[in-house]
């Protein structure tokens, strides 16, 4: 039937709940629950998530749609809808909109007969020879004898209300001949607490469901130590049990702030189950909006697109985003499930027709409701002849200090009631002026910031700003970072030298050659071998510019004369210069004639102590310089012909020729 017309008295109840389910255009109303095999509980979990889907223009409905008949009355569609949802045949439940064929559709029973509805039960208004609606009976009430009811076209929309066995409007029930594939007893469609406020209520939803007979269902709610706190027991004595049966004697507004566990316990004939789960009481539910793109001025005609996110320390259970005109009548908008704590208000973009309204004043109203709480932010905005794009940065940051020749951008997007068209970087310097730009074209109401990146090369160390213009058709906008820029440290040059020859003694007039290579970890510029005597002055100076990371210093050896240097002791030194570095590495040596040996014996170079200076003494010597024994002290002192403090191959050349008379 198009709108049932009830006895004033129950109208007035049935409006009373009525008020409670938001009337705002349909949204997807998917059917979210996931069948048990419990046919009955199934039906109803089904029907209750259609709850608040409000008929569109000429009576349209989408449970008619499904038949063929979107703009016919559509109270028996809608329970036909239901039961292929649930799962159920047709032969158990037909397909039909006339709500007379659902007198037929299992047992009858009339509300004078004394029965007692019980869940999944179709309920029939009117009359057999004149049925005028159908509904689903969620659940009987036997303390206040209340038979509340899921049904279609109620008022226009999917609603729930109650009735009582002596309205004489109702003509009676009808129980399907169900059946069941449940192997064992089960919890469904409980929503239980995460997250209540201190002093808040929280209902309590779902039902038991077993294929055989449920003796006894339980909540309690315990606390950190195991008390309980709060506790109500019902006996069934059917296969289905509704959890919100127990929902008055639970006051969830007495718990102090702490942890708890609800706990649901029952009992079949075959055994006991038992499910708990974890909550909190804390001080306050807390709401947030952040990153809102909301409408000022909307051109008429025109499309406007929103964004925001809201955010809840509580599960969010919906959000809304409506718009009602000055009158406070809802234009246009929309209803998502959240099912977390955040929620991107852009969702429900497609829902909002700006494009329908007339000119005038409107409130855009975005609502947030959780189990326990609920909040509303209201915009206000007018519809005329000009439109104003909005810009929001969202999570945007500029990551700082940046190293001197890095790229520098910002992380985080820009979003947009219209298209971004042109995305501007600009750099400043402390005195404002321009010294870097970048740009971008994205077209989209999107735009992630790093797409205008900006190049820092040739910039000195100090203080910048980093400028972003976004623009688009109607407008634009601007945020501004601050930077700052390092200089790039330097490399450290690594400098080797390997395979040296170095002097220590060298006879006046004597040659001595250069070996040994330089390298460097960048390019040698310059490699110089310089000797020096003790007063710092260069008496040989040769350099070479390699332009290359190694170099043979035996390229040198040529110009290199240590012939011409008088005896005296000296520095020789080789120095190793790149573009960013330069080493040196020094070693002293002494230039001299040595000593001549004695015309008659002596102990100098009688290593062997034997009073002479032979060829005995000589291989000793020869020995020790070429590492092949150690000297002692009293050799040693023998064997420095040269006087030079030490023992070498100059000492072991002059015994030679000493000894074999050379």
């Amino acid at each position: 039937m198009k709108r049932f017309l009830r006895a004033v008295a129950l109208a007035a109840a049935c409006l009373i709940i009525l008020a409670a389910v938001p009337l705002t255009v349909s949204a997807a109303y998917e059917n979210t629950h996931i069948n048990t095999g419990n046919q009955p509980a199934d039906l109803v979990a089904v029907a209750k998530t259609q709850l608040g889907y409000k008929e569109g223009a000429n009576d349209y409905s989408k449970y008619g749609a499904a038949y063929n008949m979107a703009n016919a009355p559509w109270c028996g569609f809608f329970v036909s809808w239901c039961a292929r949802q649930a799962g159920i045949p047709k032969a158990v439940i037909p397909d039909s909109g006339a709500a007379k064929t659902f007198f037929s559709a299992g047992t009858y029973h009339a509300r004078t007969s004394g029965y007692t509805p019980t869940v999944g039960d179709l309920i029939l208004y009117g009359s057999l020879d004149e049925a005028e609606h159908v509904g689903i009976v969620e659940r009987y009430d036997a303390a206040t004898g209340r038979v509340y009811v899921l049904d279609g076209n109620w008022s226009d929309q999917v609603s729930n209300h109650y009735t009582t066995l002596s309205d004489s409007e109702v003509a009676g029930f009808v129980t399907p001949a169900y059946t069941s594939t449940m192997s064992e007893m089960g919890v469904y469609n409980m929503v239980v607490p995460k997250v209540i406020p201190v002093g808040g209520v929280f209902s309590i939803s779902g039902f038991v469901a077993s294929p055989h007979i449920i003796s006894s269902v339980n909540i309690t709610v315990a606390d950190e130590n195991g008390d309980t706190c709060l506790s109500q027991t019902a006996s069934p004595n059917a296969e289905t049990y509704e959890l919100s049966a127990l929902d008055a004697g639970l006051r969830f507004n007495d718990l102090d702030p702490g942890t708890y566990s609800y706990i649901v316990t029952a009992t079949d004939t075959v055994g006991t189950k038992r499910w708990s789960y974890l909550f909190e009481v804390v001080g306050e539910v807390t709401f947030e909006l952040t990153d809102a793109v909301l409408p000022t001025s909307v051109a008429k005609g025109g499309f406007f697109c929103v964004f925001g996110t809201v955010s809840s320390a509580e599960t969010l259970k919906t959000v809304s985003v409506e718009v009602y005109n000055a009158a406070g009548t809802f234009c246009t908008g929309g209803t998502l499930s959240a099912g977390t704590t955040t929620f991107d208000i852009h969702r429900l973009d497609d829902y909002l027709a700006f494009d329908a309204l007339s000119k005038g004043s409107y409130t855009l109203r975005i609502t947030a409701q959780t189990a326990n709480s609920r909040k509303v932010w209201e915009s206000p905005f007018t519809v005329g002849d000009t439109m104003k794009q909005e810009f929001v940065f969202r999570a945007a940051t500029v990551p700082s200090p940046v190293t001197a020749g890095q790229t520098v951008a910002a992380e985080g997007e820009v979003v947009s009631s219209h298209r971004i068209t042109s995305l501007k970087a600009t750099v400043t310097d402390k005195n404002g002026t321009a010294v870097k730009t970048a740009s971008a074209s994205p077209s989209s109401t999107t735009v992630l910031l790093g797409t205008a990146a900006v190049p820092t090369t040739g910039l000195a160390a100090g203080e910048y700003t980093l400028t972003l213009t976004a623009s688009g058709a109607y407008g634009s906008a601007e945020k501004a970072y601050p930077f700052t820029v390092e200089a790039a440290e330097e490399p450290a040059v690594e400098f080797t030298l390997s395979g040296e020859t170095v002097p220590t003694a060298i006879k006046v007039g004597g040659v001595f050659s250069v070996y040994g290579t330089v390298t460097a970890s960048e390019a040698l510029q310059e490699v110089t071998v310089l000797v020096t005597d003790t007063a710092g002055t260069a008496c040989i100076r040769v350099t070479a510019s390699p332009n290359a990371t190694s170099y043979d210093l035996h390229k040198m050896d040529d110009d290199i004369t240590f012939n011409t240097l008088s005896e005296g002791h000296y520095t020789y030194s080789i120095k190793a210069v790149t573009a960013s570095a330069q080493t040196q590495w020094d070693y002293a040596f002494k230039v001299g004639n040595p000593a001549p040996l004695p015309e008659e014996p002596s102990t100098d170079g009688d290593l062997n102590g034997d009073g002479t200076v032979n060829m005995m003494d000589a291989m000793l010597l020869y020995g020790a310089t070429s590492g092949g024994r150690d000297l002692t002290e009293s050799e040693s002192a023998a064997a420095d012909l040269n006087g030079d403090g030490s023992v070498n191959m100059m000492d072991a050349a002059l015994l030679y020729k000493a000894a074999s008379g050379a």
